[in-house]
């Protein structure tokens, strides 16, 4: 088997919502490359390389490890554990004990490891039951008891027990290679409107290249993109998140009780702007405490403005209290159309009217 190093960094083990972590992963492995181009990503923190090329040019295994030591803490800012040692499993064994495994040794450091780096917890346990405490013991197995005795998957691991195989399937995540693809602006990344038939336009294609550009050039922090999420108000319901980061279920088709009725305006505002609300006398509308308007909308007056504009048409007030268990907000929500045929999403909190939204 060939000899490995394999980098172990805990603090890149999970996945965040930000698609932080699978960037950190991509420039990594951009800089592990220009040390070893064969170098490749297992699993979440975990990068392995063969060290037989660069330790001839680097002068040696200890100079390849500082030089990887170094690589992780540069880019990462964090430090890694090293392992190294003949095959895949073995240095993985290796870097979670943070050791170099001499050459020559690889067998016999594989032989003695606990039978629980080997087998999943069901199967370790009844390993023990039977006495086989250590990868060498049950390596020793006769391959047709273990095959008629045990899964497939167990069968795998009995080969690696005995050096037939580097490694398992299921060690190697393909998950991550993808989202990978996708912090680097690969195909599987394109989001945006599917065509007739569900496929991705070529105009698709162009704008997600130049989104990745952008995303180079500024930072991928100032390139967002917009998921589709749960809540009650056109604002909740959307989730902005850098680039290519990866996107999580969401429970964008509950019913979410109260929320508002379609259609969604085109523009929302992040900071709501005050504005004035009146009936047909001129006093401001208010809300009662059971949710209900005052007066019917007449007018509506924008900032310090000394001209009102006339309501065509409202819907609502519909009513939102929130958050009783802490902040207390209460809300009621309202749609109007002007006179001038501009149609406006306002609400109602503590006494005071704001513009929240605009309709095509």
């Amino acid at each position: 088997m060939e000899r490995l190093c394999v980098m172990m960094i805990n603090e890149l083990a999970t996945s965040r919502d930000d698609g932080s972590v699978e960037r950190t992963h991509c420039d990594l492995l951009d800089a592990l490359m220009l040390l070893c181009p064969f170098t490749e990503v297992v699993r979440y923190g975990v990068f392995v390389l063969p060290v037989r090329g660069p330790s001839r040019f680097l002068g040696g295994e200890s100079a390849v490890l500082d030089n990887c030591r170094t690589t992780v803490e540069r880019i990462a800012g964090l430090t890694p554990r090293l392992g190294v040692a003949d095959g895949l499993f073995s240095a993985l064994a290796a870097a979670r004990r943070d050791t170099v495994v001499p050459p020559g040794e690889s067998t016999a450091f594989r032989r003695s490891l606990p039978i629980d780096d080997l087998l999943d917890p069901s199967t370790s346990t009844t390993a023990h039951r039977l006495g086989l405490h250590h990868v060498g013991l049950f390596a020793d197995l006769d391959v047709a008891r273990v095959t008629e005795r045990f899964s497939r998957s167990v069968v795998e691991r009995h080969r690696v027990a005995r050096g037939e195989r580097d490694v398992w399937d299921e060690e190697r995540d393909a998950v991550l290679v993808e989202r990978m693809v996708r912090s680097r602006g690969g195909e599987t990344v394109a989001a945006g409107q599917q065509s007739f038939f569900g496929q991705r336009s070529e105009a698709d294609r162009r704008a997600t290249a130049v989104g990745f550009r952008a995303a180079d050039r500024i930072g991928v922090e100032r390139v967002l993109t917009a998921t589709l999420v749960g809540g009650r108000t056109p604002s909740e319901r959307v989730r902005w998140r850098p680039l290519g980061s990866p996107t999580k279920s969401s429970s964008a088709s509950a019913p979410w009780p109260g929320h508002l009725p379609p259609p969604s305006p085109a523009a929302t505002l992040t900071h709501p702007v005050r504005i004035g609300v009146f009936d047909d006398t001129h006093h401001p509308l208010t809300v009662t405490g059971r949710g209900l308007l005052s007066a019917t909308p007449a007018t509506v007056r924008f900032g310090h403005g000394v001209v009102d504009y006339e309501v065509a048409w409202s819907a609502g007030p519909w009513p939102h209290d929130e958050s009783w268990w802490s902040l207390r907000r209460r809300r009621a929500h309202l749609h109007v159309v002007l006179r001038d045929e501009r149609a406006l999403w306002v609400y109602a909190e503590r006494g005071a009217w704001f513009l929240a939204g605009v309709f095509d």
